[in-house]
């Protein structure tokens, strides 16, 4: 199950090409949106564990496919509107800040893991955490965002 996920997570950069059109703004709403609908399907973990692993990894596919087409677009963003060393710079800083995000979750799951015993108790953490990545996703785009206007991304 999970070497199929990982080939489909793979074979989904073959299909980005038909995303070229998509905006820099519609391609960060996106990324709210999935967020919102993982947010919801991880109730289905309290349902069906099964199901649950199923929607995720659909999910995650998505979600890969989507992060990239934002990437793409944000990167484009930031050449047209800098310098070289800024776009170099902002690479660097977003594998960072990426890394970082991704240990600090990993840390905070083995931590609620290992005290709690729980892997519901870990699931509901873990949707704390996303709700309040959800907030400040909210914030930034009204702040940063939705004023955007097409041709300037």
């Amino acid at each position: 199950m999970i070497s199929a996920y990982l080939i489909l997570h793979k074979l989904s950069v073959f299909i980005m090409p038909y995303f070229k059109k998509v905006s820099l703004k519609s391609s960060y709403k996106t990324l709210i949106i999935l967020d919102i609908i993982y947010m919801l399907s991880m109730f289905i973990y309290f349902i069906d564990i099964n199901t649950f692993i199923y929607v995720e990894a659909i999910l995650v596919v998505i979600y890969g496919l989507s992060v990239n087409i934002f990437g793409i677009n944000y990167s484009m963003y930031v050449m047209k509107k800098y310098d070289s060393e800024v776009f170099k710079d902002t690479q660097y800083l977003e594998q960072i800040a990426m890394a970082c995000a991704g240990i600090i979750g990993y840390l905070i799951v083995i931590i609620v893991g290992e005290i709690t015993k729980d892997m519901g108790m870990s699931i509901k953490f873990f949707m704390i955490f996303i709700l309040f990545n959800l907030a400040i996703q909210f914030y930034n785009y009204h702040k940063y965002w939705k004023h955007l206007k097409k041709g300037k991304e």
